[in-house]
């Protein structure tokens, strides 16, 4: 089965989860279409599988329970979850509705209060839920998570189980599903998945000897024509720049495969644009419509000289020799990028 996912979504997602990630990988959401809110279809990342624990099967509660049982952190952390949702409950008609789906009325856990009762040390608001065997609880969680909203169950995910802990979760699966939705491990999808547009029959260098090549192949005529597809090859360079940027500020042991793919089609994009750049500069018209956007006129007359800019060569200097650092060169570009859009 086949999860699509937009990074820039997923690079948004991880701010917020620095306590998650001390296991090396957090958990990323994805779908198994295409998001239809996705402007650039090209852009998406597909990953092609992965061996996800369905929460909500008829196995879900069965393999919950034989991850408590291995790891005590985790049994504490679903009693304070479940601990939480109970408190909750009491304000909240909702998740006291999907609740009694999972506790039996006559063993529907009872709120003891009072100072001494810190979940974080302990000791629970609700304590019989300490007193519950592993299968049960794992059951009464399953339940409650089936019965809420997709919306409620984002604050009651098995991440929250998992928490800084994921390594043990990882040795058998790489991901989770429930009513939520479906979210992956982290370093699973960056090592795995691809570009929607990558072709794996086409050579890296491809890329750059057929830019040009598929430049003149389109066959535009008309300046305004030329212009479009010029500012078109920016566009794509910057998302991809943007997303590269996003990647390697993450500071990961390597990056993932499909970064080098994204380098060589900036290039390619930049090969593009200096066939473009060529037919703008020979118009007429040119210094006339482009007299009140310096940026832009500058970059087009670089590109017709068959130049590349500086800062992709630096992005491809720095993929190609394993032991230098990144300097920041894609964001760099991409801000070079966006001050010329604005000019549009």
């Amino acid at each position: 089965m086949a999860y699509y996912f937009c990074l820039r979504d997923a690079l948004s997602k991880l701010k917020p989860l620095p306590d998650e990630s001390a296991a090396g990988s957090p958990f990323l959401p994805v779908t198994p279409d295409v998001p239809a809110d996705i402007e650039n279809r090209e852009d998406v990342l597909v990953l092609s599988g992965a061996d996800i624990l369905n929460m909500g099967s008829d196995d879900g509660a069965f393999n919950l329970t034989a991850l408590l049982a291995q790891n005590p952190l985790y049994r504490l952390n679903a009693e304070i979850l479940m601990d939480g949702a109970l408190v909750e409950a009491e304000s909240d008609p909702d998740i006291r509705a999907a609740l009694e789906q999972a506790f039996p009325p006559q063993h529907y856990p009872q709120h003891l209060s009072g100072p001494s009762h810190k979940p974080e040390e302990g000791n629970l608001h609700h304590p019989a839920l300490a007193h519950m065997s592993d299968a049960e609880l794992a059951q009464a969680y399953c339940a409650f998570v089936q019965h809420l909203t997709p919306h409620a169950a984002q604050n009651y995910t098995l991440t929250q189980i998992l928490r800084q802990h994921g390594a043990g979760f990882l040795e058998e699966y790489q991901g989770y599903s429930d009513r939520a939705g479906t979210f992956i491990a982290l370093e699973h999808i960056f090592t795995h998945a691809n570009r929607a547009d990558y072709d794996p029959s086409r050579p890296i260098e491809d890329y750059i000897e057929n830019g040009r090549e598929r430049a003149t192949s389109m066959g535009l005529k008309t300046f305004d024509d030329i212009a479009r597809a010029y500012l078109q090859a920016e566009q794509y360079q910057l998302r991809r720049a943007q997303d590269i940027e996003g990647i390697m500020s993450l500071k990961l042991d390597a990056p993932p495969h499909w970064v080098r793919q994204d380098i060589f089609a900036l290039l390619e994009r930049e090969a593009m644009k200096q066939v473009f750049g060529l037919h703008l500069i020979e118009s007429p018209d040119f210094a006339a419509l482009f007299k009140t956007r310096p940026n832009l006129k500058k970059s087009i007359e670089i590109h017709a000289d068959g130049h590349v800019d500086s800062e992709l060569q630096q992005l491809l200097s720095e993929t190609l020799n394993e032991n230098a650092r990144y300097s920041g060169s894609a964001g760099r570009f991409a801000a070079k990028v966006e001050l010329r859009l604005k000019e549009t």
